[in-house]
This record gives structure tokens, C-alpha cells and sequence, in this order.
């Protein structure tokens, strides 16, 4: 077994239930040793997270204070944590980047490592290397992925800090990742490519226009490493009360659970 899985005293840090079932799954780390910290970050303000008692982002509700005190409370029992992310997504990053800030800001005598997935190469027990989640990998590939663990160091985590208090300062709408860095940038970054790409289509069914931005994110990259379905949907729900875009009329269709749902039929604005 690798030699790093034998820490007894190493908090596993996912951003998201999912990446948390992973692991889990994985049978490598015991349940109580992992934390799910989602916090969508990379949409909506951001300089008042350690204070607030919860974020609405895209219409979510997150219980930002109750996510960082449990955080505070079960750092204590480790000495060494390990933040689980993908550079190539922008709301994994900025995750990473406060995370980090965040621990070393409680106790700077905690190790820190991160494990980029957005780097790691492919291997004999990778099948694929990088990915843009964790989350895309299979159970039987986290063992692999150790491989790729990294220590942050004491000059690192100043570079973080100094990133992180930036994107604070500047507090804008959306972060993306450009040229390995986050750059703050404004909704109308995003809302510009959703009307490109729905401007391909006559009309189109919203959750296929969803389907077809994340995918054009995964193949063209031009998306600034924005590829979740809450802030695709949430941006389209806006531009058309911006009346940008237009419903053309609402279809009955079953998801993928069988349930039948009202979905959008949607055209752009002339």
C-alpha cells in the first residue's frame, strides 16, 4: 500500500459531496478524516465569507460559518491536511486558494499538501491523467492520484495569501482561471459566450444549452475554467430577465430520474 495512505493523522479536504463519496468509496481514508468545504467561490462576493453566516450564490443558500467552524473545531485532532482540487476548474482553485489561506490562517503549524488532479499524469494506475474534477476519476484511481501529492511551502502559502486577500479586495462577480491564475472579471464575461453559443441554435432546450456550454469549457477552454451547471443555469435565468434571451415555449420532458419536468425552450434576443 502506499506509504501515504499510512498517515493516521491527515484531514482529507474535497470541494463537493460527490468528491466526498469518492473517497469514501475509495476504502483508502476513513469517512470521519474527510470534509466536504464547497463553497462556490467562484461566483458572487467573496470579502466577507469569514464573517457571514451564509452565501447565497446563484440562488443557493450555503451555510458559509457553520462549514468553517466545523472546520476550526476538527483541525485540532490532525497535523497534517491534504486539499483535493483541479486547476483546470476555476471554482476548484479558488477552493484551493482559500483553503489553504484559511488553515494556515488558523494554525500555521499544520502541514499542508495539495493534490492538483488538473496535473497529475497518466499512469499505470491512471488510466487517463488529468481531469477537470476529481469527481471524473474512478475509486480504483485515488491510490494512483497520492502519487501526485505535493507539501506547500512557507513561501507558497505567502504567495496564496497574498492571491487570496487580491481577489478579496476586488470582490467582483465571477473568478476564472487564465494562464494558471485566477483573474477577477464581471458577468459579462460569461454571459457573452452563453449568447455565442446559443446564437448557434434556432432554439434550443435550456438544459441542452447548459449541456453544450460545460462541454465547450472541457474541449475549447475558452469558458475560464467555468464549467458548473448551478452558474450556467443561474446566468441564462438572468439574461432572460434581461429579456436577451426568449422562452419560445415550455415542453414537457422526463429527466433522467423518469420525472417528467417543465424545461425552457429558449432563443436569443434579436
Amino acid at each position: 500500500m502506499n506509504e501515504k495512505i499510512k498517515k493516521i493523522n491527515t484531514l482529507e479536504i474535497v470541494n463537493g459531496i460527490g468528491e466526498y463519496g469518492l473517497l469514501k468509496k475509495s476504502n483508502l481514508f476513513k469517512e470521519e478524516n474527510i470534509i466536504d468545504m464547497a463553497l462556490l467561490l467562484n461566483v458572487g462576493q467573496i470579502n466577507d465569507l469569514e464573517s457571514i453566516e451564509t452565501k447565497i450564490t446563484c440562488n443557493n443558500e450555503i451555510n458559509v460559518k457553520e462549514k468553517i467552524d466545523k472546520l476550526k473545531e476538527i483541525l485540532n485532532n490532525y497535523s497534517n491536511v491534504r486539499i483535493w482540487y483541479s486547476s483546470l476548474d476555476s471554482e476548484d482553485y479558488n477552493f484551493f486558494i482559500f483553503i489553504a489561506y484559511l488553515i494556515n490562517k488558523i494554525n500555521k503549524n499544520i502541514t499542508i499538501s495539495q493534490l492538483d488532479v488538473g496535473k497529475v499524469k497518466k499512469t499505470d494506475k491512471i488510466k487517463f491523467g488529468a481531469y477537470w474534477s476529481l469527481g471524473c476519476y474512478d475509486k480504483l484511481e485515488i491510490e494512483g492520484l497520492l502519487e501526485f501529492e505535493k507539501k506547500i511551502t512557507p513561501e507558497e502559502i505567502k504567495s496564496i495569501t497574498k492571491a487570496w486577500k487580491k481577489l478579496e479586495q476586488e470582490n467582483s462577480d465571477l473568478r476564472i482561471t487564465e494562464n494558471g491564475k485566477i483573474k477577477s472579471v464581471n458577468y459579462e464575461y460569461l454571459d457573452k459566450r452563453i449568447l455565442e453559443e446559443l446564437s448557434k441554435h434556432n432554439e434550443i432546450d435550456e438544459t441542452r444549452l447548459v449541456v453544450d456550454l460545460m462541454l465547450r469549457e472541457r474541449t475549447e477552454h475558452d469558458m475560464g475554467g467555468i464549467n458548473g451547471q448551478i452558474i450556467f443555469s443561474y446566468r441564462i435565468k438572468e439574461l432572460i430577465k434581461q429579456n436577451k434571451i426568449k422562452i419560445v415555449r415550455i415542453e414537457q420532458k422526463k429527466n433522467i430520474s423518469g420525472e417528467t419536468k417543465n424545461i425552457n425552450i429558449i432563443t436569443k434576443k434579436n
